[in-house]
């Protein structure tokens, strides 16, 4: 077996430059095929993001110096949201709420036979017979940022616990974008394809898909 190999990180904070970021990312084609992204700049929002999700449970309260519980955003709309609310944000084209069991888990297509933990995985998920998804789920799509001082606009109804954060989440979705398309554009010169044809499907697609 082949020694594992480190996955490269690569700082894009001074590679504005295509080609200079091809360069940089180029080998990680050839070898491991990861890499870890730094000097992106979006550490606050994305802090901010798992504030909103709620995907810290505790919190440290100063004046008391102890660790007690915090009951956050995804754990209000999942524990004590309405069912009239959640119907309203119903899971459609691929955004909104999904309920326990709604979404089923089938095995996907396989080259070679399965082994070991796999084989098992795929015993349990007989493709005539899928095992419900044993979870909740919110899938948040396009939102687009407010001019002039008017208010965001989603692309699907969003709960009311989360529509108050529509100027967060808008804002966080086009820094993302943002640096998927300087990537994009590196990979395109790494492969020497075309940048515009794949900048433009997601382009397309972002309008409308989580």
């Amino acid at each position: 077996m082949a020694p594992a190999q480190a996955v490269p990180v690569v700082d894009i904070s001074q590679l504005d430059d295509p080609h200079s970021l091809a360069d940089a990312i180029k080998d990680t084609l050839s070898s491991t095929g990861f890499l870890f992204v730094t000097g992106h700049g979006l550490e606050e929002q994305a802090e901010r993001m798992f504030e909103i999700s709620g995907a810290s449970v505790h919190r440290l309260e100063s004046s008391r110096t102890s660790l007690t519980s915090s009951l956050l955003l995804a754990e209000r709309f999942f524990r004590d949201e309405t069912d009239d609310e959640k119907h309203r944000c119903a899971y459609a084209d691929n955004k909104g709420y999904t309920k326990v069991s709604q979404e089923v888990c089938v095995p996907s297509p396989r080259h070679g036979p399965a082994r070991g933990a796999d084989a098992r995985s795929l015993r349990r998920l007989d493709p005539t017979r899928p095992a419900p998804d044993l979870k909740e789920g919110f899938n948040t799509a396009h939102i687009q940022l407010g001019e002039n001082g008017n208010p965001p606009i989603p692309s699907q109804p969003l709960p009311n616990l989360l529509q108050q954060h529509a100027a967060d989440l808008a804002a966080f979705q086009l820094a993302c974008f943002s640096i998927c398309q300087r990537l994009l554009q590196a990979f395109a010169v790494a492969l020497n394809v075309s940048p515009f044809s794949s900048i433009s499907c997601v382009r397309r697609s972002s309008s409308s898909r989580g």
